[in-house]
């Protein structure tokens, strides 16, 4: 199992509220196996946390329903082993580093 990061910028009440209701469109999406783990809020990023057998899948998956979600500040995603540290990033492709704080 993989724990697939979906982070945005933000860090207001909006923000929080908009995170919410993205996290709810993203359950409607997801298939058997994958089920969204919570989300964090604080330091100017927000992060939505999906388990997932085949991360690149859902992402793939949840970017064509909700493409609109890419356009409230940046939107970064990576994924990793649940018991791991070290995360392979699938968007921006350009990006080399990512962390959740």
């Amino acid at each position: 199992m993989k724990l697939l990061v979906l982070q945005f910028a933000g860090d207001t009440i909006v923000d929080f509220d908009w995170l919410n209701s993205v996290e709810d469109r993203i359950v409607d999406v997801l298939t058997d196996g994958d089920e969204v783990d919570g989300h964090d809020m604080g330091n100017g990023e927000m992060n939505i946390f999906i388990l997932s057998g085949n991360p690149t899948q859902t992402f793939t998956r949840i970017m064509k329903k909700l493409p609109d979600i890419q356009s409230r500040g940046e939107l970064r995603a990576a994924y990793r082993d649940v018991n791991g540290d070290s995360y392979s990033i699938l968007w921006p492709r350009s990006a080399t580093k990512f962390k959740v704080t």
